[in-house]
């Protein structure tokens, strides 16, 4: 059919047929789609490498953002470890450092949306996450000046919100640097990566504290140059851009299955960008979004003001002086990363198989982890205590890319920062109501 001024209209079947074709069609891109995006219905996944070379991509990324994630993570456990000769030497109460970690988590709460709006009209996530971590790292080195609460405050409201480009920025990078076909594998390694800097830093502060006999201060000023150094790895990172690896390619199929091999190009990409506040709106308006949302505040009231509980715990319960307790947290972390490299293939396989999987394991992780911590806790054994935590960080460890797979596999590329972001704020949210709650027990009991 013709238009009278002679431009072209697309036939549209009527009736029955019509109706049938629409849904044939619909089906059919659908299938197309959960293909495109990794689930095959299949358990069955090709080998990490094997994708790697088809693609022609390395494992640089992975490494870089690792490191940055590694960098990132020397504050928060050099601080949870020496907290208690932090507090003795500048004279704060448990609960005062308590409240200021809870500012920190919402420092940390309010960085990561900014952050996204920064990369919502152009691809510079990398440049982000560079700059972010020698904010970070500077921010480490300084901690060994502070001489005050209020000071301590400053630094720890910084550290949270330079944290904001790990938060929203790392996941979403890995996630468009790697094809559907590996990315849980992808995810799961780099956290792999980031959580082997759990065994780094507190290996590092018991090593400095202990054996080579520097005080909290001395600890400090060491980390923050060992993290500018490591930060410097990764000025090598460059942005792949928002979804070539599927976003681009979902929308290619659409065009093609319509016979609309241009697109519609009299549409500038202006005109359909949507706003910042739209895309969080959007994002929130999928129930499956807002139950991971709710899965990650769990996660932050766990995890957030686990580390202080436990660097108490040792210090009071089991009289382990700093260097025993950067052994220990060099421990917890060491089973989440055994946890997270032989957890990448099979949550390959769970996802492709069908996405639902990974968050019924994610709750069953979970609930592990809380029973395990809560025998720990009570334990009068010191060797099945140390048992029971290594079990909970193994358990912990693996929920992050769990959930974190199944909530930016389903929103569009251009969307995964924001996505994150909430994510993390909700994460951030919890981690401060836990924090709040462990300073509210410690002042009643």
């Amino acid at each position: 059919m013709a238009r009278r001024d002679g431009s072209a209209v697309v036939t549209v079947p009527s009736g029955i047929e019509g109706v049938v074709d629409l849904e044939q069609t619909r089906e059919e891109l659908h299938e197309s789609a959960r293909v495109k995006l990794g689930v095959t219905g299949d358990a069955e996944t090709t080998g990490f490498r094997t994708v790697l070379r088809d693609n022609q991509l390395s494992v640089y990324p992975i490494v870089a953002l690792g490191l940055l994630y590694i960098s990132d993570n020397f504050q928060a456990f050099a601080f949870g470890v020496l907290t208690p000769e932090i507090s003795r030497t500048l004279g704060i109460s448990i609960g005062a450092i308590s409240a200021a970690i809870g500012l920190r988590a919402l420092a940390v709460a309010a960085a990561p949306l900014p952050v996204a709006a920064l990369t919502q009209g152009r691809a510079r996530r990398a440049l982000l996450c560079i700059v972010t971590g020698f904010l970070w790292s500077v921010l480490t080195l300084f901690t060994g000046f502070v001489t005050s609460l209020l000071g301590l405050i400053a630094i720890l409201a910084f550290d949270g919100m330079s944290t904001g480009s790990a938060q929203s920025l790392h996941t979403p990078l890995v996630v468009d640097s790697y094809p559907p076909a590996a990315r849980v594998r992808a995810v799961s390694l780099y956290q792999a990566v980031g959580t082997f800097g759990n065994i780094l830093a507190p290996a590092l502060v018991g090593l400095l504290a202990s054996v080579a006999g520097f005080t909290w201060r001395g600890v400090f000023l060491l980390l923050g140059l060992t993290s500018i150094a490591m930060t410097m790895v990764s000025l090598g990172l460059r942005d792949p851009g928002f979804g070539k690896c599927d976003t681009e390619q979902l929308r290619a199929s659409v065009r093609e299955a319509h016979r609309e091999e241009g697109g519609t190009p009299d549409l500038a990409a202006d005109d359909v960008t949507l706003g910042f506040w739209e895309i969080c709106r959007r994002v929130m308006l999928v129930p499956t979004n807002r139950r991971i949302c709710a899965g990650f505040a769990v996660l932050g009231i766990l995890v957030v003001p686990l580390l202080t509980f436990v660097s108490f715990f040792l210090d009071e319960r089991w009289n382990l002086g700093p260097g025993k307790r950067g052994l220990f947290f060099a421990y917890y972390a060491g089973a989440g990363v055994i946890a997270l490299l032989s957890y990448g293939r099979r949550g390959e396989k769970q996802f492709s198989a069908d996405p639902a999987r990974l968050l019924r394991v994610g709750g069953y992780l979970l609930g592990m982890g809380v029973v395990f911590i809560a025998i720990g806790g009570v334990m009068p054994w010191f060797w099945p205590m140390v048992v029971c935590f290594g079990l909970a960080g193994g358990c912990i460890a693996v929920l992050t890319p769990a959930l974190g797979i199944s909530l930016l596999s389903i929103v569009p590329s251009n969307m995964r920062a924001h996505a994150q972001s909430l994510a993390q704020m909700f994460a951030a949210i919890g981690g401060t109501a836990g924090a709040l709650l462990l300073s509210g027990v410690q002042t009643q009991y």
